[in-house]
């Protein structure tokens, strides 16, 4: 329904949301390709907030796929955009 309202952040969530399922029922590479999507989205709007909690489930999706150094960079790019946004501070600043 989303999709043919041409709702783009709700069809992005749906299908996050989808993954997160699918990663919580053992389904880590089907969850894969709906969370990067939903990766595209996030990117394709602008929208940090979101970019940031979905390279946090492909961290959690990588790592269960033993894919560290890949969990790592996700999680790492995580980071750095929530320090650019306000969202965390700098590193050696006090909070």
């Amino acid at each position: 329904m989303a999709r043919d309202l041409e709702r783009e952040r709700m069809t992005a969530r749906t299908g996050f949301e989808l993954g997160r399922a699918l990663r919580g029922a053992g389904r880590t590479a089907e969850a894969v390709a709906l969370v990067r999507a939903a990766l595209d989205s996030a990117r394709k709007r602008g929208s940090t907030t979101d970019e940031v909690r979905v390279l946090e489930e492909l961290a959690a999706l990588a790592d269960e796929r033993g894919e560290t150094a890949e969990a790592e960079r996700c999680r790492e790019e995580a980071r750095l955009l929530a320090t650019r946004s306000g969202a965390l501070p700098e590193a050696g600043q006090n909070s």
